[in-house]
C-alpha cells in the first residue's frame, strides 16, 4: 500500500489551566492567536485570546485514514501534555490529500 499524505485537524478546549500555563499562552498570542496556521509534521497550535478553544494541525504520512486519525490524536495528547496544557475531549478530522488532488 502507498504512503499517503493526511492533514489532521485536532480541536479541543483547554481545561484546568494554571496561572503559569495562562501566562505562557497569553505571551504566545502573537504567534498562535487568530486564524489557524498551516499543517506541519510537528503540529501547529492556534487558540483564541480567551484561552478557551484550540486547534492543532498536523501533516501525517501513513497508509490508512484511520491510522492518521489515531496518530493525530496521539501527537496532540503528547504535545499538550508536554506543554502542561490540560484539555477536554478532542475532535479529530483527517483528510487524505489524494482525495482532494484527485477530486474524489
Amino acid at each position: 500500500m502507498a504512503v499517503r499524505v493526511h492533514r489532521v485537524i485536532v480541536r479541543g478546549r483547554f481545561v484546568g489551566l494554571d496561572e503559569d500555563a495562562r501566562q505562557r499562552l497569553t505571551a504566545g498570542l502573537d504567534e498562535h492567536g487568530g486564524l489557524p496556521k498551516g499543517f506541519t509534521p510537528e503540529g501547529t497550535l492556534s487558540y483564541d485570546a480567551a484561552l478557551d478553544f484550540f486547534t492543532l494541525r498536523y501533516e501525517i504520512r501513513t497508509e490508512d485514514d484511520g491510522d492518521a486519525a489515531v496518530e493525530g490524536e496521539a501527537r496532540a495528547v503528547a504535545d499538550l501534555r508536554r506543554s502542561g496544557l490540560g484539555h477536554g475531549p478532542l475532535t479529530i478530522k483527517p483528510t487524505d490529500m489524494a482525495s482532494i488532488w484527485d477530486g474524489r
